[in-house]
């Protein structure tokens, strides 16, 4: 087969894989969210993000996807853009973090992935990594060109990829030009939080007070139940925010900005 498409959707966020052709040595990943009025972001509007995977990265994200408690990070410039991508296994959840999205794959949905990955990429190192050499005279025939002949041929081919422009690495697919929005990148929020142990500061303030938790609005994001035992209770609640625990919040990450937008 020479192209693969396939959809993982919950119910905040889509991820779009795109094998690309099968002579292309790299494949597309775009992620939708879900507005506030129900609806998708839409691809053909231009929205979503996409991203663009060589053969490289391929290799590591399928090394994530086969071991557990592991964790691949990458950046990617596309002109003035950078987006951020970070691919982590833990206890067999698979999260997808990527500049304004986060999506989760879980068993069985996590197996089918890797398992297109893994075909993909094999298909694109037979197909994608060789040259196409022009048949000589419209035949198929195999060449009975003398070596030194097809030595420069093959000479003069090197010579014309030599002259082909090289895109910045890595690249994205190319987006229609769409009014920027404010992204937060997941890791390095989460790396800018104050520490103190075992716990985070999680900045913001609180909407709502029960006995067994609050209702927490994290600045500039969204709000969520924090469950009192979460919270360090010596560390009176600043106008900063509250201290939470770090295992807690890192549990939350692909909820907080699965919402966003």
């Amino acid at each position: 087969m020479k192209h693969h498409n396939y959809s993982f959707f919950g119910q905040k966020t889509g991820l779009l894989l795109d094998s690309a052709e099968i002579d292309q040595p790299c494949l597309y990943l775009r992620f939708l969210k879900k507005k506030p009025d129900g609806s998708w972001e839409k691809p053909s509007l231009g929205q979503g993000k996409n991203i663009k995977l060589n053969l490289l990265e391929m290799i590591a994200i399928l090394r994530i996807f086969r071991t557990q408690n592991t964790k691949w990070s990458t950046v990617h410039k596309f002109g003035e853009d950078t987006t951020s991508i970070t691919v982590e296994n833990k206890n067999t959840i698979i999260s997808f973090m990527i500049s304004g999205y986060a999506k989760q794959l879980k068993f069985p949905e996590s197996n089918l992935f890797t398992d297109l990955l893994d075909h993909i990429y094999h298909e694109k190192i037979i197909h994608a990594t060789g040259s196409k050499m022009p048949s000589k005279n419209g035949s198929n025939k195999e060449s009975t060109s003398q070596p030194s002949q097809q030595n420069i041929s093959r000479e003069n081919e090197i010579q014309d990829l030599s002259n082909s422009p090289i895109p910045e690495y890595p690249e994205e697919l190319d987006e229609t030009p769409q009014e920027k929005k404010i992204e937060i990148d997941p890791e390095q929020w989460y790396n800018s939080l104050r520490t103190n142990e075992e716990f985070k500061l999680l900045p913001g303030a609180i909407n709502e007070e029960r006995a067994k938790a609050i209702n927490f609005h994290i600045a500039d994001l969204i709000s969520i139940w924090v469950p009192n035992s979460c919270i360090d209770q010596e560390q009176s609640l600043s106008k900063e925010g509250i201290w939470v625990k770090d295992w807690f919040l890192r549990k939350k990450m692909v909820d907080i900005f699965a919402e966003m937008g």
